[in-house]
């Protein structure tokens, strides 16, 4: 079966974005790049209680984990320089 996730790097089917490293989603939305990282690892944790996949959602953005790394799409949301940090 083939995953609707894209590669690392790639651009989303829809065209809404890129996935990026954390790092770079943690400046682009404004927050500690540790903030983010333990926010994820978080919800997965519990996410991973109920679903072994390793996608997430929340707060308008999509977090994957390959392997040891964080990829993360941004919703449309986000693009805008207005966009408020998450609290």
């Amino acid at each position: 079966m083939k995953s609707k996730v894209p590669a690392p790097g790639g651009s989303s089917p829809a065209g809404g974005g890129e996935w990026m490293p954390l790092r770079d989603a943690a400046t682009r939305i404004g927050v500690p790049e540790v903030t983010l990282r333990r926010r994820c690892e978080r919800l997965l944790r519990k996410r991973r209680a109920a679903d072994p996949t390793a996608l997430i959602k929340f707060d308008g953005l999509r977090a994957r984990k390959f392997g040891q790394r964080w990829q993360v799409h941004l919703d449309h949301g986000w693009a805008a320089p207005s966009s408020a940090p998450m609290t």
